[in-house]
């Protein structure tokens, strides 16, 4: 029984911009892999000849409450799943359609098609939608791989087992495969409402073949050629650009397939360099935190580039002194900044982590040392575009210690709440010439003598107008590959001079040998791995309240090393 309230709609309104084509594809709750990789393909949004085509995910519902909350935060983030209270399994397939023609008949009359498809088929919407705009008739249309005259299979071994008692004729009326199947609106609104005088069969695309044959509502054929495929297909580009659905498609092999289906059309339209380039530097983000700033402002936000691959080091952060936490009735929030793999392979294990944590921030650029200047403009651009509420802006790396108390309570003393830059201020700092140097810089990028003041990258502070201020006039300043010395270079651009947060040094792009008293009288700390950070960490919380005597020993300091 398919009656009852949906538990999750997706964030459409088919009355203010109706949709040529609607998508539904049946997928299950631990299917997220499919679902990504169809999002970023064949599923995606988008305009073919003018015409609006939307992909939704139908589901049903699982007894594992942690797969439940995974499938509403995946709902929040993309707003494209259909699901109602049933259990998600291969026998529950005929509930699942009929709950996304239900939700056609109620929420999306206004659409012109409706397209069923399964996670794993390969659905190529430019040719489907070619097709479709080239049909006379919008009205009581139903189309896909047709299947005639086929027979009950009575074997109780078999998948697609009926008995006699759920159906005795000996021969079903004409369906199409449930691989992917199209049919006019008005037709998800017949069998919508003749769908309860037809007796249930867990065979979805033989019950809906029931109800067609109930209306009277007869099968064609979308072009003279096969279009359908329920079997795999040898891939080549000539050739998928003349189907339309095709079945047992691994996700690697969709995204693949799509890819070139991509390029194949740039080169047709000879804009084949203008299509990659545009792919590859897409502007808009991959990953972007859980957060409202406008709502709930916070006092410091602290961005740490990290490495996709250090998640380790992202978790202790997480534990540690990059925990949400309100402090003096400050809000302080901690996100990541992430670059990405080499295109077009996004790393799944971080989409998953985005989704559990929510509170990376990423843009399709390569994650690598030289493009840290990226990676924290990325950051900045977030700021001056989501979050301009935040008081302080803080940038450090994911080796680094912060004391977030002290941090608090020395920003805290500040009268004003602009034009601040702050950090370990580096002052006539020369370029380094020689080319084996992890920091050389040729005189073709850094014509000058002298780089003007800047902070260390290892963990600075501006005030959030100044994070906006260096996002818009970095467009203006040729970049350099030292992220901390092009910060400096924008800074000094908008004669912002770097201040001191503290009589005494407080920032240290050096290790600092621990002590609790030590510590507790710092901003940060460098060289420290994810192990040290959380002994660290507990200790210095456990020593919070303890007084410090004036006689301790002097910091001692490390220089560049992991100890």
């Amino acid at each position: 029984n398919c009656n009852g309230h949906f538990l999750l709609v997706p964030r459409s309104d088919c009355s203010q911009n109706p949709p040529f084509l609607v998508i539904l594809v049946t997928s299950s709750p631990t299917d997220l892999k499919a679902r990504v990789i169809i999002r970023e393909t064949w599923g995606k949004k988008k305009l073919i000849a003018n015409k609006f085509i939307v992909t939704y995910f139908l589901l049903g519902t699982t007894l594992n409450p942690k797969e439940q909350v995974a499938v509403i935060n995946e709902s929040l983030k993309y707003g494209d799943i259909i699901q109602k209270n049933f259990i998600d399994t291969y026998y529950n397939l005929t509930l699942k359609t009929m709950m996304g023609i239900e939700w056609i008949h109620k929420f999306c009359s206004e659409s012109s098609f409706v397209m069923k498809a399964d996670s794993d088929v390969f659905v190529n919407p430019y040719y489907l939608t070619e097709l479709l705009l080239k049909k006379k008739k919008n009205t009581r249309f139903f189309t896909g791989f047709c299947k005639l005259s086929k027979h009950p299979i009575r074997g109780i071994f078999s998948k697609w087992y009926l008995s006699k008692h759920e159906y005795p004729g000996n021969i079903f009326p004409p369906f199409c495969s449930g691989i992917g199947y199209v049919f006019s609106t008005d037709v998800a609104s017949l069998v919508y409402r003749i769908s309860d005088n037809i007796p249930f069969i867990k065979l979805e695309d033989v019950f809906i073949g029931l109800c067609l044959a109930e209306l009277d509502i007869k099968l064609e054929n979308l072009h003279s050629s096969q279009t359908f495929f329920p079997e795999g297909l040898e891939f080549s580009p000539c050739r998928f650009k003349k189907i339309v659905a095709c079945h047992f498609i691994s996700f690697k092999r969709q995204f693949l397939i799509y890819l070139l289906l991509l390029i194949l059309a740039c080169l047709i339209t000879i804009i084949l360099l203008n299509c990659v380039i545009t792919f590859i530097m897409k502007e808009s983000f991959l990953e972007l935190p859980d957060i409202n700033c406008h709502r709930n402002p916070p006092f410091l936000v602290i961005l740490v580039s990290s490495e996709l691959g250090e998640r380790k080091a992202r978790m202790i952060i997480r534990k540690t002194w990059g925990k949400k936490r309100v402090l003096s009735d400050k809000l302080v929030v901690t996100f990541f900044l992430l670059g990405n793999h080499f295109w077009p392979y996004k790393p799944f294990n971080v989409t998953m982590e985005s989704l559990h944590y929510k509170d990376i921030i990423q843009k399709n650029f390569i994650d690598s040392y030289n493009n840290l200047t990226l990676k924290t403009l990325m950051g900045f651009e977030w700021i001056h575009k989501f979050c301009p509420q935040a008081t302080f802006v803080m940038k450090t790396d994911s080796d680094m210690f912060v004391n977030v108390y002290y941090l608090i309570e020395l920003l805290q003393k500040k009268k004003g709440t602009t034009q601040l830059y702050t950090g370990s201020i580096k002052i006539n700092e020369k370029p380094i010439r020689k080319p084996d140097i992890k920091w050389y810089i040729s005189e073709e990028e850094y014509p000058e003598n002298v780089y003007p003041p800047f902070c260390s990258g290892t963990g600075y502070v501006l005030s959030s107008d100044v994070a906006s201020q260096v996002y818009i006039i970095s467009k203006h300043v040729t970049v350099l590959r030292l992220e901390d010395v092009f910060i400096g270079m924008c800074v000094a651009k908008l004669k912002i001079q770097p201040q001191k947060l503290h009589s005494e040094p407080v920032f240290f792009p050096e290790k600092v040998v621990f002590s609790p008293c030590h510590y507790m009288k710092i901003v940060t700390s460098h060289f420290t791995t994810p192990s040290q950070i959380l002994i660290y960490w507990n200790a210095l919380e456990r020593y919070m309240d303890e007084k410090c005597s004036n006689d301790q020993k002097p910091l001692q300091l490390v220089y560049g090393t992991y100890d």
